[in-house]
Order: C-alpha cells, then sequence, then structure tokens
C-alpha cells in the first residue's frame, strides 16, 4: 500500500508520509479487523503480491450481505 500511496498519490486520501506515520496499530487492524467485518484480500502472480483490495461489510442486520471495494 506504502508503493502504491506513492505511485498514485491521487488514488488515496492520505499522503505516502501520513501512512508511513501510522503505528503499527492501525496496520494490524486494517488486516485483521476485529468485529469482522471488514478483510483484505491480496492477488498473487508467480509468488508476488501485484495487488490488493479490502472490502468492508455493512454493520446493519439486513444489509450484513453487502460490502463496500475500498483501497482497490
Amino acid at each position: 500500500m506504502l508503493e502504491a500511496c506513492e505511485l498514485a498519490t491521487d488514488a488515496f486520501t492520505a499522503t505516502p508520509q501520513e501512512r508511513v506515520a501510522e503505528p503499527k496499530s492501525f496496520w494490524i487492524k486494517r488486516i485483521a479487523d476485529p468485529s469482522g467485518r471488514s478483510a483484505a484480500i491480496g492477488a498473487f502472480a508467480d509468488g508476488e503480491l501485484v495487488g490488493t483490495v479490502a472490502v468492508e461489510f455493512s454493520a446493519k442486520p439486513k444489509t450484513r450481505h453487502k460490502a463496500h471495494a475500498i483501497g482497490m
């Protein structure tokens, strides 16, 4: 994400400098959300990570089956 943030600054809401300054807990929460309502997924080609996307599911009972793709 940090590399992508530097290469495509217009695609992110934070600057690379802001993201580098985030504590380790910020990254852990992004990867393993304790609420279970979001997940990060990686795409690999020949063993190399080539893309990521995060999905965030609705917290409301009637719409829990819906999710937003973020950080693609």
